[in-house]
Parts: structure tokens; C-alpha cells; sequence
């Protein structure tokens, strides 16, 4: 005789954070140098310069650990990140079209990397 056992499967759905209105992140975005919001509220970048190579890996290396950190939720996009020479540039993509906390507290944890 044999028996099956099925592992137990969950099946709530995954943690969804609450979106921001556009008009809340538009007014963080602006309390954080640097950093500019799409006109379609769905992106922010910032470029970072510094004076050596050296001085822009060592941040890269701590922006991507401040990313590491934030919480991840279903379905979203850590930020994007590009290196040439003295600059790194972060672009941070909104979760299913808006905006969460998380994603506005990583924008303020990586600048104040720089």
C-alpha cells in the first residue's frame, strides 16, 4: 500500500504594499536632492559622481547592500544600477505603476550614501 503525501501549499496572496499617490511621492522626491521623478511618476534616478574610481565602486558596493535590505514584495524590481568610470547612476522602478514607502525610503538610504 503506498500513500501520497502533498506538501502543504499556501494560498494566500502575497503581500502587496500600499501604493503612495503620485502627489505625495512628487513632494518626498522633492525633499531629496538629486533625485528626479518621471513625468509619468513610474521611475526616479539619480546620478552620483565622485572624484575617483576607487570613490564610485566603494558606493556602488553600498548601494547595492542598502538595497539588499529593503524588504522585497511580490512581484517588484530591485533598483537598476549602471557604473562608468566616476559615476553610478540608480533608477528605481515603481511596483505595479505607484510608488511605496519602501521604494521612497531606498531613494533617501541611497543618497545619503553619497
Amino acid at each position: 500500500m503506498s500513500s501520497s503525501v502533498s506538501p502543504s501549499v499556501d494560498s494566500s496572496p502575497p503581500f502587496v504594499p500600499a501604493p503612495l499617490k503620485a502627489e505625495r511621492v512628487q513632494l518626498q522626491m522633492q525633499q531629496m536632492p538629486g533625485w528626479s521623478l518621471a513625468p509619468d511618476s513610474r521611475s526616479a534616478c539619480r546620478k552620483f559622481r565622485f572624484g575617483t574610481q576607487g570613490e564610485s565602486i566603494a558606493f556602488l558596493r553600498r548601494a547595492i547592500q542598502a538595497a539588499e535590505r529593503v524588504p522585497v514584495t511580490f512581484g517588484t524590481r530591485g533598483p537598476v544600477v549602471s557604473y562608468r568610470g566616476d559615476t553610478v547612476a540608480v533608477t528605481l522602478w515603481a511596483f505595479d505603476g505607484a510608488f511605496t514607502e519602501a521604494d521612497v525610503a531606498l531613494a533617501r538610504a541611497i543618497g545619503r550614501l553619497s
